[in-house]
């Protein structure tokens, strides 16, 4: 399901053709993929997150988003990994700041 092509974008930080053995598919499954890319020109890093459009009416379309990042993979794979913050999560993280 995931395309080359679709990969094979411009780096967002130095405007450079992207690499495909620069990519690392961290997850991929059940039509979600998080890529992994480091350029290898400027050597800054992104994550590209791609998936089947959820609306009937564009079903087979991909859709995707891209974001620079800081974390290497591994640091990526590990925060996936974790259990997805609650509302309780939110609102302890709110009262503490306004705390202080």
């Amino acid at each position: 399901m995931l395309d080359k092509t679709l990969l094979q974008t411009k780096c967002p930080v130095c405007r450079r053709e992207k690499q495909w053995r620069q990519s690392k598919i961290i997850v991929g499954q059940n039509g979600l993929f998080v890529v992994y890319h480091k350029c290898a020109f400027c050597s800054s890093a992104s994550l590209m997150i791609v998936s089947k459009s959820a609306r009937a009416e564009e079903e087979g379309r991909l859709v995707a988003m891209e974001v620079l990042t800081d974390l290497e993979p591994q640091e990526v794979q590990s925060s996936l990994e974790k259990a997805p913050l609650k509302a309780d999560d939110i609102l302890d993280i709110y009262q503490e700041t306004q705390e202080k």
